[in-house]
């Protein structure tokens, strides 16, 4: 494999010292490596000269350019082996310095660690039988450990914040990630897919564009006494005429699941208008989107979820409420009557969802809730637990869980991780439960 184009280099071997005299040594032929009977000259690493039982000598030789190649030594996983194995590209993304070098498969991000070493490692390409003369090929005075790591979050969220259409290919050569990575980091953050090949995306607003979107569609179907599972998604569009196509789409998929029918049931079609340009639009559409978009649209049925609905609905509430006095703390009474609301007839609030939105908390003897979006948090793990601690010095393990969990690092539990990177106690009384608080 080509070496990687990362901002590390190799250090340059001494001109004076022991490895420089070894290596003089080697390429003069008064010392030699391996197996066997020791030479006349000083065996490697035997300072006083004194031969080794059992110890061989086969010929080295030093290759042209030995001091100048540009080599690199990396560990290579059972991943890594199974990706090369099976023809799959390998790229190294990062510089190295704002960005660390990471190296990406298709379907996984490793960390690329530099470990320095006092040894002097030489490189030799395969030797074909024993006898054949070993020609170094280079020196290195480090390797490159692989550790498993999550795709680079926080810097896909700044380059959608830039406001432009971004093409999978140049998300791929600035992010920390594999393409399958990407992708579903992508629908996280409920990115729009301007095209229907999922190749090109933008950052779509919540408040400017999804939430006019949903509202309208919800009051639309309700009013038309249309059921909100199974809908067709050439009715939506239909029923939206001035918005574009992808945003109606985007809006199912974010707060709705595929819906299978029989075949027959599937075939149907609906007569859709003419979609023209929208008034919510937040940036240029790929040319030709809102036709593809039309064609994808045929046949396709949705659920809406009522959890996804809710989640919705109660970051709403919060949001339109900060001009209040209160700001972002309701009493829990007020908030619940207002978010039932919102949601008339759809389902009964449940409090579950409100996890990662808001705290609860009691002021004055009353229970109130005060929101905290885990969406608007950093997203590793250590910048998360800082903007924890500002808000709150002790924490429960059932109240920092849904903030936490999903920034864990792999094959760790978040006890594990909470353990390490918090100060636990036990809540005095009978029963007390855990309590997490900063180093």
């Amino acid at each position: 494999m080509a070496p990687p184009d990362v901002s590390a280099s190799v250090t340059p071997l001494p001109r004076h010292g022991k490895r420089r005299r070894l290596v003089e040594d080697v390429a003069a032929g008064r010392t030699s490596l391996g197996p066997g009977p020791a030479n006349a000259g000083d065996p490697v690493g035997n300072k006083e000269g004194a031969s080794h039982a059992g110890m061989a000598t086969f010929p080295l030789g030093l290759a042209k350019g030995f001091e100048s190649a540009e080599l690199r030594l990396m560990e290579a996983t059972p991943e890594v082996l199974d990706a090369l194995g099976q023809g799959a590209n390998l790229r190294v993304v990062g510089d190295g310095l704002e960005h660390p070098a990471a190296l990406v498969t298709e379907t996984a991000t490793f960390e690329m660690c530099r470990v320095e070493t006092s040894n002097l490692l030489l490189l030799f390409p395969p030797i074909e039988k024993v006898g054949d003369i070993g020609t170094a090929a280079g020196n290195v005075s480090f390797h490159y450990e692989l550790k498993r790591s999550k795709p680079k979050q926080q810097l896909l969220r700044q380059l959608l914040g830039e406001g432009r259409v971004w093409s999978l290919d140049e998300l791929e050569t600035r992010v920390q990630g594999s393409r399958a990575e990407v992708l579903a980091l992508l629908r996280q953050m409920n990115a729009l897919q301007v095209d229907g090949a999922g190749k090109r995306w933008r950052a779509v607003s919540e408040e400017k564009e999804v939430s006019p979107i949903l509202d309208r569609l919800l009051t639309e179907l309700m009013a038309r006494g249309k059921s909100l599972e199974g809908v067709a998604e050439e009715d939506c569009v239909a029923l939206l005429p001035d918005v574009e196509t992808v945003l109606v789409q985007h809006c199912l998929k974010a707060y709705g699941d595929p819906h299978s029918l029989p075949e027959q049931d599937s075939q149907q079609s609906t007569s859709v208008e003419r979609v023209g340009p929208s008034a919510l639009a937040h940036g240029p559409l790929e040319e030709g989107s809102t036709e593809a978009a039309l064609e994808q649209s045929r046949g396709r049925r949705w659920t809406l979820n009522l959890g996804k609905v809710a989640a919705f609905k109660a970051h709403q509430i919060f949001q339109q409420g900060m001009s209040r006095p209160q700001g972002a703390v309701w009493t829990r009474e007020a908030f619940f009557l207002e978010w039932e609301a919102r949601l008339p007839g759809l389902y009964r609030p449940d409090p579950e969802v409100l996890r990662g939105i808001a705290l609860k908390e009691e002021i004055g003897g009353e229970a109130c809730l005060r929101y905290l979006p885990g969406v608007t948090m950093p997203l590793d793990p250590t910048g998360r637990l800082k903007r924890l601690f500002t808000v709150r010095k002790k924490w429960r393990f059932e109240e920092m869980e849904p903030y936490m969990l999903p920034l864990v690092p792999e094959k760790k539990t978040l006890e594990d991780f909470l353990l390490k990177h918090t100060r636990s106690s036990v809540e005095a009384g009978e029963g007390g439960g855990r309590i997490y608080s900063a180093r």
